[in-house]
């Protein structure tokens, strides 16, 4: 697919023809600086300060901006403006969220306000602490998020099945496929893994698990509409302020997804038990399934350690990914349940 303008951090001249072009920057204002906003996968998004504002442009072109031999839907945009579109009359959403400038739908360029002073909470994976409010605060917009309602949930732009067949794939299915290729892979990421893994595939009641969790992802009664990737490259913070961005894999779904994605992290993260506990309290609040909360949390576990979507911050030796992914056998299988 061509895009009719493509983003360029660099020409910074383009750039400033292209945001008053659209109306989104004063015709007199010009950008100063652009770079990269984040360590995400997915878009190409910038971070750009004008003589008049801070603003995040983000573009999804028809492939992984960090593995250009994927492809991938360019609309994804489109479906995750229509969600800050959906909650802007929304207090308890909106309010943890940045604010829609604009959207160029046939550039599928989306451009938010910038949240500054707010920091994402990667540096969880490096051994800092997530208090209990921050916690709450986004325990509090998830369960706002999966009681509003949302119109005819299968319909487009919510069943958003381009991206969710993309994600199940990589969440579901490629993680599991035993191969040379895979092999080399893994070992590449840490000496050994490939071996651990091989172990866990061997496993065929976790494999039918991991499944059975796949088809309910992409099939499932769409039960609320979901955020769809809630961790913590998706969460800011400033103090106790929370704000969560990214909603370009949201769908309507079981809300026990976002639950299960949120626990994972902590897990990986090694948050303590406490932070677990408030998570499965929420959802048993909310009436979520707390056993699928778990096995969700498992699968997430299992992917983020052996699939392509590494995370850059997760350092881990070869033991603590072994013991990760005997936890999230344990935890797909129903041997344990996360603290309630």
């Amino acid at each position: 697919m061509s895009l009719p303008f493509f983003l360029h951090a660099d020409d910074h001249d383009a750039l400033t023809a292209y945001l008053r072009r659209q109306g989104w920057i004063a015709p007199g204002d010009r950008v100063l600086s652009a770079g990269p906003a984040g360590d995400g996968n997915m878009n190409c998004t910038l971070r750009v300060m004008t003589e008049a504002s801070w603003l995040i442009v983000k573009q999804g072109r028809p492939w992984v901006e960090k593995y250009p031999d994927i492809p991938a839907p360019s609309e994804r945009t489109l479906v995750e403006a229509a969600f800050y579109e959906h909650v802007a009359g929304i207090r308890d959403l909106a309010s943890r969220m940045p604010t829609l400038v604009g959207i160029d739908r046939e550039s599928r360029v989306l451009v938010l306000a910038d949240c500054v002073g707010f920091t994402d909470l990667s540096p969880v994976y490096e051994g800092a602490a997530l208090g209990a409010p921050v916690v709450e605060a986004l325990l509090t917009y998830l369960a706002a998020l999966h009681r509003e309602p949302i119109g005819d949930p299968a319909a487009p732009p919510f069943a958003n099945h381009a991206m969710r067949s993309l994600n199940h794939a990589y969440m579901y299915v490629l993680p599991l496929v035993h191969d040379a290729a895979t092999a080399e892979r893994l070992d590449r990421i840490t000496p050994g893994l490939a071996d651990a893994v091989a172990a866990l595939t061997a496993d065929a009641d976790y494999a039918a698990r991991v499944v059975q969790l796949g088809d309910l992802y992409l099939h499932g009664a769409p039960q609320a509409l979901l955020h769809g990737d809630y961790f913590p490259g998706s969460w800011l913070a400033r103090g106790h302020e929370v704000v969560v961005i990214d909603p370009e894999f949201c769908f309507a779904g079981p809300p026990e997804f976002d639950y299960g994605v949120m626990a994972a992290h902590l897990v990986m993260a090694d948050q303590p038990e406490a932070r677990l506990r408030q998570v499965a309290s929420a959802a048993l609040g909310a009436g979520r399934d707390l056993a699928l909360v778990t096995a969700f949390a498992g699968a997430e576990v299992m992917r983020r350690l052996i699939g392509v979507a590494q995370l850059p911050r997760l350092d881990r030796s070869l033991a603590v990914k072994r013991a990760l992914l005997e936890r999230s056998r344990r935890l797909v299988v129903g041997l344990e349940m996360l603290p309630g």
